[in-house]
């Protein structure tokens, strides 16, 4: 059995976190498809939907995001970005 890859785990978790990103826009936007970069509003969001979104991202992924950098361009893959600058909470504790 060889070491796993340290790169590879974390591109493992970025892809899970996007999936679940998926997810969580289709419940709460109500669609079956997601494209990456149409915008949060063009799928049906507004402002309060926008609110409910990030506070189930914070509760699911232990971060919070800046509302202001996910509306000036309010897309999933702007979203997937903002998630994947912040530092994941430590779990060792």
């Amino acid at each position: 059995m060889t070491p796993s890859d340290p790169s590879s785990a974390r591109r493992d978790d970025r892809s899970q976190e996007l999936e679940s990103l998926e997810t969580l826009w289709r419940l709460i936007l109500r669609v079956q498809d997601v494209s990456h970069d149409a915008s949060f509003f063009s799928l049906g969001g507004n402002s309060m939907l926008v609110i409910r979104m990030l506070a189930t991202v914070s509760s699911r992924f232990g971060r919070d995001l800046d509302l202001d950098a996910f509306f000036s361009d309010p897309t999933l893959s702007t979203l997937h970005r903002l998630l994947a600058a912040q530092p994941s909470p430590d779990r060792s504790c």
